[in-house]
């Protein structure tokens, strides 16, 4: 639970104020996961790699988890405009 969203991690759904989130892919929602039982920490891009993909990184980049994380983004701020959820680190 983070504000007014509920994340179940066993459906990798994605509820705001209890309605569902309908428009969001299976990898979107795994790499949700993967940030969420990271909460507060840095998580790195093999981290993800290793929980999303099973660590198999053929084909699998920076470039792609950065998708993943605007995908969630664009997600997150539809429903709460002023709030930023994920911290991208350079």
């Amino acid at each position: 639970i983070f504000d007014d969203f509920i994340f179940d991690a066993g459906k990798l759904a994605l509820y705001h104020r209890n309605y569902l989130v309908k428009h969001t892919e299976t990898k979107t929602m795994q790499v949700l996961a993967v940030l969420l039982e990271n909460a507060n920490r840095l998580t790195l891009h093999d981290e993800i790699i290793e929980q999303v993909w099973n660590g198999n990184s053929f084909g699998v980049n920076s470039t792609n988890i950065a998708q993943y994380v605007r995908k969630l983004r664009k997600i997150l701020t539809e429903f709460e405009p002023e709030k930023s959820y994920i911290e991208t680190v350079k």
